[in-house]
């Protein structure tokens, strides 16, 4: 139990040192193609990595299938929602709007993985 608390809190510590760390690299750097990286676009592959350690410590795969299963349903419904709308779709706006809610989703599902392995 002591063994995921510390885990947990090191994601945690992690998670917001990288995108405190790319919100510095872009302060003093002037790259165009660094500005256009947002901190919050390494959370979704930061949170699955971290899920997988979690199920890994807490012998609880179903968390990990259930992230996976959750985050795949919003993907497509906001997908069906994009092609049967009025709008335009092309691949690129597909792909952007699907990485956002990625960004807004598995920090979310990442917590209630925590609130459940604890």
């Amino acid at each position: 139990m002591m063994q995921l608390i510390l885990i947990i809190i090191a994601q945690t510590i992690l998670m917001v040192g990288l995108v405190s760390g790319v919100q510095f690299i872009k302060k003093r750097f002037a790259d165009k193609w660094f500005k256009q990286i947002n901190g919050l676009d390494f959370l979704p592959v930061l949170s699955l990595i971290y899920v997988i350690m979690l199920s890994l410590f807490s012998d609880k795969w179903l968390l990990l299938f259930g992230y996976l299963l959750v985050w795949a349903v919003v993907v497509l419904i906001v997908t069906l929602v994009k092609i049967f709308g009025n709008h335009p779709v092309t691949r690129t706006k597909l792909l952007k709007v699907n990485w956002r809610i990625s960004d807004l989703l598995t920090p979310i599902m990442w917590i209630v993985v925590v609130g459940l392995t604890i």
